[in-house]
């Protein structure tokens, strides 16, 4: 293969890190064009939310802020009641869809622990 003529020099951008890594070519109006595309891209987005944070924050949830900060201790009161409720309610309904056999396997157990218990009792002397 022939790369070039012996002698002759040429541009190179070497690697400060990896002394082995030489790039010959570099298009700078490539790097350019991904540079400049990796932030007017995100930038906009970015300042759209904010704008829109702004706005909802002054218009579309004023009602809700009017309460200052009583208003926001009692939310977070109501917030509290309503995750207390939701577990609570979860609670009953993973109790009431047990399946039968589990729920009766788990009634033996009690009834046989009672049981055990009691015989266990019976055979200890308090008053010794």
């Amino acid at each position: 293969k022939h790369f070039g003529e012996t002698g002759r020099t040429f541009n190179c951008f070497f690697s400060q890190k990896e002394e082995g890594l030489v790039i010959t070519e570099l298009d700078h109006e490539e790097v350019y064009m991904v540079l400049l595309y990796s932030i007017a891209l995100p930038l906009p987005i970015f300042f759209i939310s904010i704008l829109y944070l702004i706005f909802a924050y002054l218009y579309i949830y004023k009602g809700d802020l009017q309460g200052g900060v009583a208003g926001s201790e009692s939310a977070t009161q109501l917030l509290l009641q309503k995750e207390k409720a939701e577990r609570e309610e979860k609670q009953k309904k993973k109790q009431q869809n047990k399946m039968p056999s589990l729920q009766l396997q788990e009634d033996d157990r009690r009834q046989f622990r009672s049981q055990n218990y009691v015989l266990h009792n019976q055979f200890i002397d308090y008053n010794a």
